[in-house]
């Protein structure tokens, strides 16, 4: 979640530095052509308007057209496309009262009797499947963690 929160603010981010003389399509005119006979006050649809839709961060906006609710229509769309709508409708995210998501300061640990244990999981497949001798605990001590 943290590679793809990441891998979003970077297309906003770069979306918005990339300057005058950079191709970039128009969002208002994406939302119109793509956006508007749904978004749109009297649509009939549950859709957020574009007063609302002006309320959101750019980000969520950019998450909910890759991965939430508007995935199918957002698949429909070029990244650039995706961001640009992000970029016409959304706030800056730094005035958003949702925060970025971020990651996590680094923190190694280790369970007992496995220094390559990393906090995250065991293996490639990112399995947390932790052996009782491993971690040093049996079936008796676990009702006693707090």
């Amino acid at each position: 979640m943290i590679l793809f929160a990441t891998r979003m603010f970077l297309l906003v981010f770069l979306g918005l530095v990339a300057g005058p003389g950079a191709e970039r399509p128009a969002g208002a005119q994406l939302f119109q052509a793509s956006c508007y006979s749904c978004h749109h006050t009297g649509s009939g649809y549950a859709a957020p308007n574009l007063d609302q839709l002006h309320q959101m961060s750019r980000v969520s906006i950019l998450l909910a057209l890759e991965s939430g609710r508007m995935k199918a229509q957002g698949s429909q769309l070029t990244p650039e496309e995706r961001a640009a709508l992000a970029e016409f409708l959304g706030t800056p995210d730094s005035t958003n009262s949702v925060p970025i998501l971020s990651p996590c300061a680094a923190k190694t640990f280790s369970a007992v009797g496995d220094p390559n244990w990393n906090g995250w999981g065991v293996d490639l497949t990112n399995s947390r499947f932790q052996p009782s001798a491993s971690a040093g605990l049996g079936r008796a001590e676990v009702p006693r963690l707090s």
